[in-house]
């Protein structure tokens, strides 16, 4: 395996039976610079992925001849905004944060080297809904707690609290 980017020399030299040597010109050539590195491979999620929630992860492997990588998520079908600028520590995963309740969210893989750049696929998941919350406290009710001398026939009225589905 020859380096990229080399200049390498060379010269043949021949011999008869009888021993006599004829050595050729030196000659050289030059390697070709490294390609743009392969485009990284998503793994986790899986492509439009359900429920997804802070805390999970995002993970891919790289290509090879991948020197830096950027990592790109957002709400848009092409994610622009950056979570992990371009950098030389390749970590092959991301733990998401700050993601809002039942969103589709866009992230792609930018891998890098001196010759150029290669955008991976763009892969989406929807994060979970938000928790379902506890109903707040009846209010309002009649008759009042405690209350005396209530006639026959009052009806029982009340105030359902937030969140209240059924009673």
């Amino acid at each position: 395996n020859l380096d990229y980017s080399t200049k390498y020399y060379f010269q043949i030299n021949t011999r008869n039976k009888q021993g006599d040597v004829t050595n050729s010109s030196i000659w050289n050539f030059t390697t070709g610079a490294v390609p743009k590195p392969d485009a990284v491979t998503n793994n986790a999620p899986s492509n439009k992925a359900t429920g997804i929630k802070n805390g999970d992860e995002l993970k891919w492997t790289f290509g090879a001849n991948t020197n830096e990588y950027q990592l790109m998520l957002g709400t848009s079908s092409t994610p622009s905004d950056v979570a992990v600028s371009y950098t030389s520590t390749l970590a092959s995963s991301y733990s998401l944060s700050g993601l809002k309740y039942s969103t589709k969210y866009y992230w792609q893989v930018i891998a890098k080297n001196a010759t150029g750049e290669t955008k991976g696929a763009i892969w989406s998941f929807t994060t979970a809904d938000a928790p379902a919350q506890a109903p707040d406290a009846v209010t309002n009710t009649a008759p009042q707690n405690e209350a005396t001398n209530i006639e026959n026939g009052m009806f029982l009225s009340w105030t359902f609290g937030n969140n209240t589905s059924e009673y």
